[in-house]
């Protein structure tokens, strides 16, 4: 089986360990980077098909086996076998920070 580590390094956060977090580890409504993937070939052209890829912006919408996405505006469905294999970066702007109901104060 031959993997692939791919590696996206421009602009990641000093806070997180090198790579960032696992998929499945992100918190809901929380948006990341992708910043690494670790899988074959095969689930990679699979990710890859979904929209997941290196520097793409997703945001977990539910956690869980499977977990749910929010990847360029739409909603996937992504087992947590191979969430584990993404990995992302935290988003900390302002536009990534979830959306709570509150109204903001202007």
């Amino acid at each position: 089986m031959a993997t692939n580590n791919l590696t996206a390094t421009q602009g990641e956060p000093q806070s997180q360990p090198e790579g960032g977090i696992s998929l499945d580890r992100l918190a809901p409504d929380v948006c990341g980077t992708v910043s690494r993937i670790d899988t074959d070939d095969q689930d990679g052209q699979r990710l890859k098909a979904m929209g997941v890829c290196l520097g793409r912006k997703v945001e977990l919408v539910q956690g869980g086996d499977p977990l749910i996405l929010r990847v360029l505006g739409s909603r996937i469905g992504l087992s947590a076998r191979l969430a584990r294999r993404v990995w992302v970066q935290t988003c900390a702007a302002p536009e990534c920070q979830p959306v709570t109901g509150k109204p903001v104060a202007g």
